[in-house]
């Protein structure tokens, strides 16, 4: 398969990297250029390149992230049945072996990178946050951001595209929850920074547990019908 071709040959090029002029790539696999065209297209579709309109345009490298692997994900969730609740579930299984992993491995770059979280209350990923549908405050924003950066320290890209693009597939689209954003869980993201830092792993795995067993029934409280909703295709 053209698409498949295409991907292997591209692996190990920074995202940006231009694919070569469709005349080479034609030369290269030996296709008809609509055959060329619609592996392209479905790759694009994907996420894994972008196409670039106008002269010095075409296909373009892009980066293999957890938004554009989730909103794949969210058709195949959606056509299973799977509600948020069971995405957050999910959460509860994988995000507390993540931090507990991270506080085993001790990786000086991750510990100072929390150390600087803990020392600026927020984390260095600030921009970074993968797109929404909604629009979402800056609360909300420094939550995920803390979320989305224990996940990329698990040194493992599938658990890594795996939980991300389950935290980006909830996003309150009402915003009214800042107060509590800003309080109870912005205290618990440093006690979990803390007992990773310090080599806790259990207590690191037990503080995330919690952390999402009470996101879960605070969900029930305030707004139990979204949990039963089954996942919308992004």
């Amino acid at each position: 398969m053209i698409a498949r071709e295409i991907v292997r040959d591209s692996r190990g090029f920074p995202p940006g990297t231009m694919l070569p002029p469709e005349a080479k790539l034609l030369e290269r696999y030996r296709v008809s250029r609509q055959s060329l065209r619609e592996a392209l297209r479905m790759l694009e579709v994907q996420g894994l390149v972008v196409i670039r309109p106008g002269p010095g345009g075409g296909p373009m490298i892009a980066e293999a992230d957890s938004w554009h692997f989730g909103r794949m994900a969210s058709l195949y969730f959606h056509l299973a049945g799977a509600t948020y609740r069971d995405t957050l579930e999910a959460r509860l299984i994988l995000e507390p072996m993540v931090c507990g992993i991270i506080a085993q491995k001790q990786d000086p770059e991750h510990i100072q990178a929390l150390k600087n979280y803990l020392e600026s209350s927020k984390t260095t990923m600030e921009g970074k946050v993968p797109p929404s549908s909604f629009e979402i405050s800056k609360e909300q924003e420094t939550v995920l951001e803390f979320h989305a950066m224990l996940m990329t320290m698990v040194g493992n890209p599938v658990i890594t595209l795996l939980a991300r693009s389950i935290q980006d597939l909830r996003v309150d689209p009402t915003g009214n929850h800042a107060g509590h954003l800003e309080g109870d869980i912005l205290l618990v993201h440093d006690m979990i920074a803390r007992a990773i830092i310090e080599g806790r792993s259990a207590q690191a795995e037990q503080l995330m547990r919690e952390h999402i067993q009470e996101f879960i029934q605070y969900e029930l409280d305030n707004d139990p019908a979204y949990l039963e909703q089954t996942v919308s295709w992004r």
